[in-house]
């Protein structure tokens, strides 16, 4: 409704998302869903597009974000319940948690809609998840990979990475002279492998 009178009100009030113009008058605004400030019809169809960009992004944010948090739980409580020790340390799950938020942010935030493609339309039966059942597919799949690769490298890095085996429960991670041991360079290379497959992920 272009709200220039009183008598749109009643229709803006009666509709499931009430849209009325920046000029209309002051009860129609006050009945209206959505206020068209510069009185274009093209400002709907690019917030239409935004919000569905937005939507979409949510979506893959939260993918990502049970993706790193999975992995960094299975590995934390299988290296405590195994080894008596994380392979991670507190700061190390801080620091990747926040990589995490600030890339999944910046990608919320600035990732666009695309203009070629058509407006898919999300109807009113359709389910509001976020987390959809092909998205749990991508999350256990990726989380399963990395999860593999680090158990590997928990278990078997000592054997892999160095020429004299260590012990994984009883290795100190620095020396009396306070130097890096085998165990410390190991479990920087399980924390450079976590963030780097994330990356890529």
């Amino acid at each position: 409704m272009t709200g220039e009178g009183i008598s749109d009100a009643d229709a803006l009030q009666a509709a499931d998302v009430g849209l009325c113009m920046g000029t209309g008058c002051d009860v129609a605004k006050d009945s209206s869903d959505l206020i068209i400030s510069d009185n274009q019809f093209e400002s709907i169809r690019r917030s239409m597009l935004w919000g569905q960009a937005t939507f979409n992004n949510v979506k893959k944010f939260a993918q990502f974000q049970l993706t790193v948090n999975i992995v960094i739980c299975f590995i934390t409580v299988l290296g405590g319940a195994t080894l008596g020790r994380s392979p991670f340390s507190v700061l190390q799950m801080l620091w990747a948690n926040l990589i995490m938020d600030v890339l999944g942010a910046i990608a919320l935030g600035t990732e666009k809609y695309s203009s070629s493609s058509a407006f898919q339309r999300i109807g009113r039966g359709e389910p509001k998840m976020v987390v959809l059942d092909y998205s749990w597919r991508q999350i256990l799949v990726q989380a399963i990979y990395q999860i593999l690769v680090l158990v590997v490298l928990m278990y078997f890095g000592g054997m892999i990475f160095f020429e004299e085996p260590l012990n994984l429960v009883t290795a100190a991670k620095r020396d009396d002279l306070l130097n890096p041991t085998a165990r410390l360079e190991l479990d920087t290379i399980i924390f450079h492998t976590f963030i780097l497959m994330s990356l890529f992920n």
